[in-house]
């Protein structure tokens, strides 16, 4: 590491926060007598009293409305009781550009800058289809009075790669910070910024040096997984269809067998939860909207146009299977059909309006089976209705 050495007539002072209390002044001075003496830079220590700091957080939100995250929040990074070494720990980050872990200023710098802060880019992956993005943290230090005295308990921030000796005079004797804090937050427009809902994941990872060696003396990791549903934007996909409410037909056609007439068609489905198909349960119902008397249970049907769906003439009668993992599942008319496992079902990619990137659906192809019937049974004409789908789930809105 370069280190960044104060020049001279250089002044590093920090004014004290609460009365009663002076200004007091740590100046670092060149004076000349034939050989210039260097400005002073505290030794490495040998124990700083930091230690590692790991963490692991899980943090649930909505794409619609997220809720901001705090990783760290003002956590003590150590203390010194040597007055030599006071507050000259700070962080620094893996590398400057690579933002696997954290990019961010990989050198500490001797100096204090109040009101600053330090971007940190991070890279986040969604679990299921491996998608990534690059979300920026805001993190910040500040100096840490251990016991509290004239001077502020903890001083105003500054960017964590930032490093000075600061104190302040009660009038008896000069009091030092001897210890720093760190913050680092994750913003609600951040979060905002991810493409779609899913299971972002990511590892930060930030060196805690000592300034004078630029050697490491804590490491503080934390592992973040953003819980992150898309309420508003589930989808019924249908592959191949130009709108939400395709035309379809039934498919009839004669048996070969006396005069009779049978049909099916399949309808390519696919659900997106807006969750990256990570929700544990899926529940779809479908419906005819026509009244259940004199039908059964697992009956759907379309009506003759303009008459009653009360006579059997009227109506032709249709059944309905979801396929689901490989298995086929009768569906009741108006009644949910529970899908279990949904998120270690196999998945499809596909592209739908409104999301930058494509997302991981779950495949439930619609089988609807006309039994054989002798159409001299029913009023000739023109049969139509609808089939009704809806999904739910616990990323969705009810």
């Amino acid at each position: 590491m370069a280190h960044s050495f104060a020049p001279p007539h250089t002044l590093f002072y920090a004014p004290c926060h609460t009365a009663p209390g002076r200004l007091r002044f740590l100046a670092c001075l060149l004076i000349v007598v034939g050989i210039p003496l260097l400005c002073f830079i505290p030794r490495a220590r040998a124990d700083s009293g930091a230690q590692d700091n790991t963490i692991t957080l899980q943090h649930r939100t909505d794409k619609a409305a997220p809720a901001a995250l705090s990783i760290w929040a003002q956590a003590r990074g150590g203390s010194d009781a040597d007055p030599s070494r006071h507050g000259t720990d700070g962080w620094v980050c893996l590398s400057r550009r690579d933002p696997r872990h954290g990019a961010c200023p990989t050198d500490l710098e001797w100096a204090y800058r109040w009101g600053t802060t330090t971007p940190i880019s991070l890279t986040f992956t969604e679990q299921h289809s491996g998608a990534t993005a690059v979300l920026t943290l805001t993190a910040s230090s500040a100096f840490y009075a251990d016991p509290a005295h004239h001077c502020a308990t903890v001083s105003r921030t500054t960017a964590i790669n930032q490093v000075s000796l600061l104190g302040c005079e009660d009038g008896l004797a000069v009091k030092y910070y001897n210890g720093k804090v760190l913050s680092v937050t994750l913003t609600a427009d951040q979060i905002a910024r991810l493409p779609f809902g899913g299971r972002w994941q990511a590892q930060l990872v930030l060196q805690q040096h000592a300034w004078s060696s630029a050697s490491q003396v804590a490491l503080w990791a934390a592992n973040i997984t953003l819980e992150v549903t898309d309420k508003h934007n589930g989808a019924i996909y249908l592959p191949g269809m130009d709108t939400a409410q395709p035309l379809i037909t039934l498919g009839l056609h004669p048996t070969g067998h006396r005069d009779l007439v049978a049909g099916q068609q399949v309808v390519d489905t696919c659900l997106y939860d807006g969750y990256n198909a990570n929700s544990p349960w899926l529940s779809v119902t479908l419906s005819d909207a026509l009244p259940a008397t004199g039908r059964g249970a697992a009956t759907f049907s379309v009506v003759h146009r303009g008459h009653s769906p009360a006579s059997a003439s009227n109506r032709i009668d249709y059944r309905v299977a979801l396929d689901y993992g490989g298995r086929q599942q009768s569906v009741l008319n108006g009644r949910p059909l529970l899908l279990a496992n949904a998120d270690r079902a196999p998945v499809h990619s596909v592209t739908l309006p409104g999301i930058p990137q494509p997302v991981a659906c779950i495949p439930a192809p619609l089988t609807l089976t006309v039994a054989p019937f002798n159409p001299s049974i029913k009023n000739p004409g023109h049969y139509s209705g609808t089939l009704r789908i809806v999904l739910a789930a616990d990323a969705l809105v009810p």
